[in-house]
């Protein structure tokens, strides 16, 4: 990663612009990523962002970018370099700048419920987008395998040993006490995926991480989507999950439910489609959140870790929303 000064050289070398100040910024589950606020000698601000090439996807710029080449305003892309390019290649890096919004996160401000109609009438946009060569063939395809299933193994009895080795006793008695749901909840994506992965749904053009938190709401009800990492293609459902029950408590109201249903256009759903990415998600936010907690050197990250993986099971939250779609293991073997 580049340092505040060879920061400054680039911008002015590649986008022409004279940075006055380069601030770090902290927050964010992104360990992949340095992010910065970029404030310039004609008064503009920026979010500058440092991701590692192994973590970064060149579809995760280019997406945005088309799309609002498109029209679709609301999709977030990159500042373009003076040459036009998405972002500057560096080594070991990519840097990425995108323009400063005076906005806060739908997850913690809320959004009306015209603006909830709007995104559902974006998001059908965004679906049914006539993608050009260049952004289809930048794109992964829907495998049906959760986001870090393999950290769980077969049985869901991770984890092993801490970063410094030591055995991690709060998290094995919550593996230890939440076994028989993680272990149901593994049979089911790694049976439906395998039919899935046979059925072959249409697919669409998915954002794919279509909660509160990737959204951002300014004070006069603009919104915007942000952070593309995830695009996919795959069935709509993957992105109809974030809206219809959601992925936690509270996040998405029935009536806010409704309102984006009315400007998507009232979709044919595939329940078992939308049970499984539920399902998908918890595996992945499990095996996640214990991963960190094992490599977390400071105590203080391993509790927070602990506490975020214990609030997934939580009622409402996305274990109990994902569970009450999920057949026991013995009921899916008779099917």
């Amino acid at each position: 990663m580049d340092s505040p000064v060879e920061i400054e050289r680039i911008l002015i070398e590649r986008y022409e612009l004279e940075a006055k100040s380069v601030t770090g910024l902290a927050g964010g589950a992104d360990a992949d990523s340095l992010v910065y606020r970029v404030d310039t000698a004609d008064r503009r601000a920026h979010v500058l962002k440092l991701r590692t090439k192994r973590s970064f996807r060149t579809a995760s710029l280019l997406v945005p970018a088309y799309l609002r080449e498109l029209g679709i305003e609301e999709a977030l892309g990159p500042v373009r370099t003076a040459g036009g390019e998405l972002f500057v290649d560096l080594p070991g890096s990519v840097l990425v700048l995108y323009p400063w919004l005076d906005a806060r996160t739908v997850a913690e401000a809320g959004l009306d419920l015209q603006s909830w109609n709007e995104l559902g009438r974006t998001v059908r946009s965004i679906h049914e987008a006539t993608l050009a060569s260049e952004v289809r063939e930048s794109l992964g395809t829907e495998s049906f395998v959760p986001s870090r299933r393999e950290f769980l193994g077969d049985s869901g009895e991770q984890p092993l040993l801490l970063a410094n080795g030591q055995k991690p006793v709060e998290l094995e008695e919550l593996f230890v006490a939440k076994r028989d749901v993680i272990r149901a909840l593994l049979d089911y994506v790694d049976a439906v995926g395998e039919e899935l992965r046979e059925r072959r749904a249409p697919h669409v053009l998915c954002h794919a991480d279509l909660h509160g938190w990737n959204l951002l709401v300014d004070g006069k009800g603009k919104w915007w989507i942000i952070d593309w990492d995830e695009v996919v293609l795959a069935p709509k459902e993957r992105d109809l999950m974030f809206v219809m029950k959601g992925i936690g408590r509270g996040l998405v109201k029935p009536k806010e439910t409704e309102a984006f249903l009315a400007g998507y256009g009232d979709p044919l759903v595939d329940e078992e489609l939308l049970s499984y990415y539920r399902c998908a998600w918890a595996v992945q936010d499990i095996a996640a959140y214990a991963e960190e907690a094992l490599s977390a050197n400071v105590a203080a990250s391993r509790a927070s870790a602990l506490q975020a993986l214990r609030s997934l099971f939580a009622p409402g939250n996305i274990v109990d929303i994902a569970m009450k779609g999920v057949a026991g293991p013995a009921d899916r073997m008779q099917r």
